[in-house]
């Protein structure tokens, strides 16, 4: 699957594919948020968990390491 791929999906189903297919890199914490870097097949994604609303608010896709 391609960044565009992915990308194009919602975010049900762009989670779903980062949490089978992706592998866990880092965990930070963003108030209110956690974010969870995970590496794909080709780009990284980061998962943005809401402690208030407990779940995921945003999936993010990108390539390169500049947005690390």
């Amino acid at each position: 699957m391609t960044l565009s791929q992915f990308l194009c999906k919602p975010l049900a189903d762009r989670t779903r594919l980062v949490l089978v297919h992706g592998n866990m890199l880092a965990v930070r914490l963003n108030k209110p948020c956690c974010i969870f870097l995970y590496r794909m097949r080709g780009f990284f994604a980061e998962v943005w968990y809401s402690k208030a609303d407990s779940g995921v608010v945003k999936v993010r896709g990108f390539n390169g390491t500049s947005s690390l």
